[in-house]
């Protein structure tokens, strides 16, 4: 059985908006990671994080491994937190300049860094892209303890600039899996593939629902059928 490790953000982590409890929550395995585990003989160890940044995961990553975890693959899947802003510091000053939490050029270094590491520990590295953004839903969420939202378009310009600055990062991983030749798992496909995306969204308009979910899950057992490793040897239907 190969181990596999995943190092991600809330999107694999599987957190949700629960409308019941007004708070996010982790979803009740819609992501089925233990059972694409389960079909392919994986063991797979989830350490993805809510709210982590690359900077942050790939610490992680350093840090467990130089410890002695020991695995045979590794999928990271980084970015959304990296490309978002703080909101309330833009909504106070919407004529500066506002860094994102991680800079494009600082993310695509350090997760070219994280796979030469990994690679050097004689692991395989498998990336995931990102879900879209739904920006007006998005654009409301942020702004509804009071921020201003007309002073953040006014620095964004125009509310589909959430979207647009987010694809930036979600093609900078698409570029770097092929510059590395690291296989990819294509999340956002799955989601641009639908005619009514928004229904695959909380109400946050960034974290998929349970129907997201089951998206994302498609999309990894693609990707693995799709391997000339793991193509063909699925034992169980998930």
């Amino acid at each position: 059985m190969e181990k596999v490790f995943i190092y991600g953000d809330s999107i694999l982590r599987g957190v949700v908006w629960s409308e019941e409890s007004g708070r996010y929550v982790v979803s009740g395995g819609a992501l089925g990671m233990e059972d694409i585990g389960a079909a392919y003989d994986l063991s797979i160890v989830n350490h993805s994080r809510f709210g982590c940044t690359a900077p942050r995961g790939a610490a992680s990553v350093y840090r467990q491994l130089e410890a002695g975890q020991e695995g045979d693959l590794v999928v990271l899947e980084w970015g959304g937190n990296d490309s978002d802003f703080d909101w309330a510091r833009v909504a106070e000053t919407p004529e500066a300049e506002h860094n994102s939490f991680t800079p494009l050029h600082t993310f695509a270094d350090t997760l070219r860094r994280a796979i030469t590491f990994l690679r050097n520990k004689g692991m395989t590295v498998v990336l995931g892209n990102l879900p879209p953004v739904c920006s007006g839903r998005y654009l409301n969420w942020i702004t509804r303890g009071g921020l201003s939202r007309d002073s953040i378009l006014r620095f964004l310009g125009d509310e589909n600039a959430i979207y647009r600055y987010q694809e930036q990062y979600s093609r900078q991983i698409d570029c770097i899996a092929a510059e590395t030749a690291c296989p990819l798992v294509d999340i956002r496909g799955a989601f641009l593939a639908q005619r009514k995306v928004e229904s695959h969204y909380c109400i946050d308009g960034i974290h998929p629902n349970q129907a997201g979910q089951s998206l994302i899950k498609q999309a990894f057992l693609q990707a693995l059928d799709r391997s000339p490793r793991f193509g063909g040897r699925k034992k169980l239907t998930v």
